[in-house]
């Protein structure tokens, strides 16, 4: 990624917790029959550059971003670039946006426009383009299955589930 440039993307920040359940083993699970959109599902809008994370933002649970939304959380970031990038922001550098609708906006044009912020053109039908596809989410995606992982198994050296979750007879399926 040049050194000069900044991007933003945003990704539903998801979990499956919900649907796990405990099974006897060799017992197959019950059919899941197609259901409304859970609670547990999250927006996360990532700003970063070449030397890491600048800036995240967790959008209240069940919120879309809009262009209003998107506006308001770059007023945040570019706040944020300020403290953490003080050089970088005195310099020359330029944005890079996907072709998501709240990116392209009329009124987030002229939001950054107005705030003079250098935008690079994305491709239509690019999403290979973007570097938090490949270089950032999938990176958390694993983090949070890791530390996901990490807390089922010290809950169970607690004792937090009853004993009856713990016994061989049971296993726990996803």
């Amino acid at each position: 990624m040049d050194p000069k440039m900044l991007t933003e993307d945003h990704k539903m920040k998801r979990s499956n917790r919900g649907s796990s359940q405990w099974l006897l083993k060799g017992s197959n699970p019950p059919l899941k029959f197609k259901r409304q959109e859970s609670r547990k599902k999250q927006m996360v809008l990532s700003f970063f550059d070449n030397c890491g994370v600048i800036f995240q933002y967790y959008l209240p649970m069940r919120t879309s971003v809009t262009a209003a939304v998107f506006k308001d959380v770059m007023n945040m970031f570019l706040n944020k670039f300020k403290e953490k990038r003080p050089e970088m922001a005195k310099r020359d550098w330029y944005f890079h946006l996907d072709n998501a609708p709240c990116h392209t906006a009329n009124s987030t044009k002229e939001f950054l426009a107005k705030k003079g912020i250098k935008v690079i053109d994305h491709p239509p039908y690019s999403p290979d383009l973007a570097p938090a596809d490949f270089f950032y989410f999938p990176v958390m995606k694993k983090g949070v299955e890791i530390v996901d992982k990490s807390v089922q198994k010290e809950w169970t050296r607690v004792g937090f589930f009853p004993r009856i979750f713990i016994r061989n007879s049971l296993v726990y399926k996803e």
